[in-house]
């Protein structure tokens, strides 16, 4: 077996070294949708009940887990129509305040629905609130 110089070791190692620091100390990405929510505490709070739905109670087909959170989702909306948004947003006022209601209306057609059983009706209805929150977030990127 042949030996390589000891520059081409060094250089291997040196490489491997680097290359592994690199990966190490590179951050995890951010969740942009509770980093932006975090901005607006209610939001937040919005997005904890919302992200329960869409990411796990949807996907298993648990309707009555969506049933059970609509209650939830009609509290903290109550408390984001009451938000105010912190100074840095200034001139986003009118987008958010827009968008806000676009949310309410769609958290309020859930509550509708959700009597239905229909569960294809449902899972439309938490589509569109779901894009709505987005729209929603999207505004204080």
């Amino acid at each position: 077996m042949k030996q390589l110089p000891i520059q081409v070791t060094l250089l291997i190692l040196l490489t491997l070294a680097f290359t592994g620091q690199l990966l190490v100390s590179q951050e995890k990405p951010k969740d942009l949708a509770v980093e932006t929510a975090a901005n607006v505490p209610e939001l937040a709070e919005f997005h904890k009940v919302i992200y329960k739905i869409y990411h796990y109670s949807m996907p298993q087909n648990s309707l009555e887990e969506v049933k059970a959170s609509v209650g939830q989702l009609q509290d903290k909306m109550a408390a984001l129509n009451k938000a105010t948004l912190p100074v840095r947003f200034r001139g986003k006022e009118e987008s958010f305040t827009e968008a806000r209601g676009q949310l309410d209306k769609a958290v309020a057609q859930l509550a509708t629905t959700i009597g239905s059983n229909d569960s294809g009706k449902i899972k439309i209805a938490v589509e569109a609130m779901h894009a709505s929150y987005q729209a929603l977030a999207k505004i204080l990127e």
